[in-house]
């Protein structure tokens, strides 16, 4: 597996964006220069471990997600499906949203794992 400073730059600037954070707001929260959080997004500058967690927890995501070799294209897809989802279940009731994940559950069993 490999990390590119180019792969983990494009993460951080998606999950910055998916924040409605500008470089400068996010620096600020992780006290860092903006010009450097925008070398780091543009792949031009590496970012040691200490600054890529703090990054990874002003956004609100897992180190391993930063690092992860997940293609843009697969996290917008991925994003879409768990808004459609969440969209679902939005405004139900508990005992309604348990009973989607059941059938759910269910369903992907029958369909998948039998």
């Amino acid at each position: 597996m490999s990390y590119t400073a180019q792969n983990i730059g494009e993460r951080i600037r998606q999950c910055r964006r998916e924040h409605s954070l500008t470089q400068e707001q996010l620096a600020e929260k992780v006290n860092i220069a903006p010009n450097y959080l925008g070398q780091i997004e543009n792949g031009r500058r590496g970012v040691n471990l200490t600054n890529l967690v703090k990054i990874a927890n002003a956004l609100d995501v897992t180190f391993d997600y930063l690092m992860s070799e997940v293609s843009s294209d697969a996290i917008e897809k991925s994003d879409s499906v768990k808004k459609r989802w969440l969209a679902l279940i939005n405004g139900r009731s508990p005992k309604e949203q348990e009973l989607l994940i059941k059938i759910v559950s269910d369903l992907s069993y029958t369909l998948f794992d039998n």
